[in-house]
Formats: C-alpha cells, sequence, structure tokens
C-alpha cells in the first residue's frame, strides 16, 4: 500500500469533515484516493506562525527571512520543520504539494531523502517579477531550476502556463504534466438555477492578485440598473453604492461555506472575472464552479487563460478583450435582454464541466500519475 501525504496550507482539516458545506474542489483528488485501498492517505495541514517561541525556530525564522529576501521566494522551514511534522512525513512515499510555495520549505528533504517521491501543484512558479535586485535576478533563477531538477513531477493546471514551462525548461519536459483544474460538478449542480425570467443580478467572486479591483469597484456605476454582489476579501476601500453589496468572502480563512457561494451563483444571471494579464490560470476555480451551476461566466481575455481553444465564445462562455467600462457596460445589457443566448451558454457550460471538467476525471488522471513515479 502506497503511503500518500497531502500537504495543505490552513483551512482544509476543519471543512473536510463537513461535505455538506464544502465542496472537494481545493482537495485535488485527496477524497477519491482516500477512498481507494491501494494507497494510504493523509493531511498534513501547515499552520503559520507568529512568532517562534524556541531558539531552534527562532533561527529558522531568521534563515526564512534571509532566504526570501536573497532568492524573492518564499520559506517557512520554522513552521514545517518542527518534530509533529517530521514524523508524520518521515514514512511517506509520495508527497503531493497543494502548491510551490510549500515545496520551497520541503526542499532540502526532497533533496537529500530519494526514498520520498514529489508532485507539486504550480501556482505561480513561472510568474516574471520586474525591479528585482541584481543578486534576486542571480539567485533565483539558480535555486528554480536545482528545485524543479529535485521534485519528481509538477502538474500545471493551466496549459499556457505549462507550455511556457516547456518553453523554458525543455530539458525537464518529463517533469511537467498539464492536467486541467476541476470542480466537484455534484456539489455545485445541486442547486439547478430555474429556466425563468433572467434577474438583473450579476456575482463578482475573487481573492488573487490577479483579479482587476479597481475596475469592479468602478464598474456598477456604470450600470445602475443592474445589482452587484461582490464576494472578495481584498477590497478595503470602497464607496458606497446603492446597486453594490460587499461580502467578505475567503476559502482558506472560512469566511463563507461553498453552500452559501452556491446560493450566490444559482440566484445570479451572470458572474464577471475582470482578470489582469497573466500566465497564470487565474479564475479559473470561479468560473469552473460557477458554470456547474448553471451561470454563465464573463471573463478578461488574457495570456494564461486554461484552455483556449476549449471554451469558445458566445458557446460556452463569454469574453471580452479589454477594461473599457462602456464595452463591459453595454455587454452585460445586450446579455441581459437576450436569455436564449444566455440560455444556450449555461446548458452548454454545465454539459463542458461535467463530461470534461469533473473532479472524477481529475482524480483519474493524478492516480495515472501516481503510479508512474512509484
Amino acid at each position: 500500500m502506497k503511503k500518500i501525504t497531502y500537504i495543505f496550507g490552513g483551512g482544509r482539516l476543519e471543512k473536510i469533515k463537513d461535505k455538506d458545506s464544502f465542496a472537494k474542489d481545493f482537495y485535488y483528488g485527496f477524497h477519491l484516493l482516500n477512498n481507494n485501498k491501494k494507497y494510504d492517505t493523509k493531511i498534513l495541514e501547515i499552520h503559520p506562525f507568529t512568532k517562534s517561541k524556541t531558539k531552534y525556530l527562532s533561527l529558522l525564522q531568521k534563515i526564512d527571512t534571509l532566504l526570501t529576501k536573497l532568492i524573492f521566494l518564499q520559506f517557512h522551514f520554522h513552521e514545517i520543520y518542527i518534530k509533529e511534522n517530521l514524523k508524520r512525513i518521515k514514512n511517506s512515499d509520495i508527497l503531493i504539494f497543494s502548491n510551490d510555495r510549500l515545496a520551497f520549505s520541503f526542499f532540502p528533504i526532497l533533496k537529500f531523502n530519494k526514498n520520498i517521491k514529489s508532485i507539486v501543484f504550480v501556482m505561480g512558479l513561472l510568474k516574471e517579477h520586474k525591479n528585482l535586485k541584481i543578486y534576486q535576478k542571480i539567485l533565483r533563477p539558480i535555486f528554480l531550476s536545482v528545485f524543479i531538477k529535485t521534485v519528481d513531477k509538477f502538474i500545471f493546471l493551466g496549459k499556457s502556463e505549462y507550455e511556457f514551462a516547456l518553453k523554458k525548461y525543455p530539458q525537464y519536459e518529463e517533469k511537467f504534466k498539464f492536467i486541467s483544474f476541476a470542480v466537484d460538478y455534484n456539489f455545485w449542480n445541486s442547486n439547478k438555477k430555474k429556466t425563468e425570467k433572467i434577474n438583473n443580478q450579476v456575482l463578482f467572486i475573487g481573492n488573487d492578485g490577479n483579479r482587476n479591483y479597481e475596475f469592479i469597484k468602478e464598474l456598477p456605476k456604470f450600470l445602475p440598473e443592474f445589482n452587484f454582489i461582490i464576494i472578495s476579501d481584498q477590497i478595503k476601500d470602497y464607496e458606497e453604492q446603492e446597486n453594490v453589496n460587499f461580502v467578505a468572502g475567503n476559502w482558506s480563512k472560512g469566511y463563507m461555506t461553498d453552500k452559501e457561494l452556491n446560493k450566490f451563483y444559482s440566484q445570479s444571471f451572470l458572474t464577471i472575472l475582470p482578470i489582469k494579464n497573466t500566465i497564470q490560470p487565474s479564475g479559473q476555480s470561479v468560473a469552473l464552479q460557477s458554470m456547474a451551476t448553471g451561470t454563465p461566466v464573463l471573463i478578461s481575455k488574457f495570456d494564461g487563460f486554461w484552455e483556449k481553444d476549449i471554451f469558445i465564445n458566445d458557446e460556452n462562455i463569454f469574453f471580452i478583450d479589454h477594461f473599457k467600462y462602456d464595452d463591459w457596460a453595454n455587454l452585460i445589457r445586450k446579455l441581459n435582454k437576450n436569455p436564449q443566448l444566455v440560455e444556450k451558454v449555461s446548458m452548454k457550460g454545465i454539459d463542458l464541466i461535467k463530461n470534461k471538467y469533473n473532479l472524477e476525471i481529475f482524480v483519474k488522471k493524478i492516480e495515472k500519475l501516481v503510479e508512474t513515479i512509484t
């Protein structure tokens, strides 16, 4: 029996028991692998410390700070190298990291313990940064090259980011795997939308740094006849508007359950995602969740959109090229007055998620990958 340890940041363990309130999306296949008798699957959750209590951890914290400054990547040795954590991973055959930031801090273990295999979900690993110091421009690519050489497999959730990695590191092609993000279709499709008259509620959800928050703060002013629900933890200073309801929402912090979020999706006629240009597949989870509920998505075009050949404008999604307020406003009005088009895109979106971006399909690909490295 293969022993697999999933390594997550905070927020999973308390949610995993509440199956009615939370979907399985952000466990990256843990539930289904855990039900497979071939695997002994566990979770290690890394909790951040605000202040180290021992000299040992204090020293690690100083090392974290130094490495983060030198390489411009996040390190958290002081949160990881404690006895309880090391005991839990000691007998693991495979470590699966939910993001590359966690994996950086496990680098010494992965480098010197050849018996432990590793899979890392890529979350901005190859993001290019401007205004780096000279020493960061030298040290960062050196570390990334050694890190990539050390890890057994990397899973890219967006095709564009995957293709970018192949061009930048062609020598590691066998390590890179593209598996598109998938959602818990049965959970999100449980509140089936009613095919009644289209309402005027527009939904925005998001917390990552690639959302265009300034744009979403201003857009409602150009659509006073629409009601906007903005669910985010990132918009702090905003002008009160009659047609805007700001709702605090952050999955990892547990401000809102997925069950509550599902209702917001199902009660809206459109989910909008203004995304800044990035190579990362930003907005992916929100878009797929919304489509699974039957609420179509309007999203700005950007380089990192996950699969451009499968998502087609006016067929299963709505695209827009830029951030001109009038054009967004006119398109939203146009869609609101065309229930036939919205219904068509809604139904095709549901079918797409069910048949291609369903978590069960995703897990089969993860299991196949697990078998190739052991």
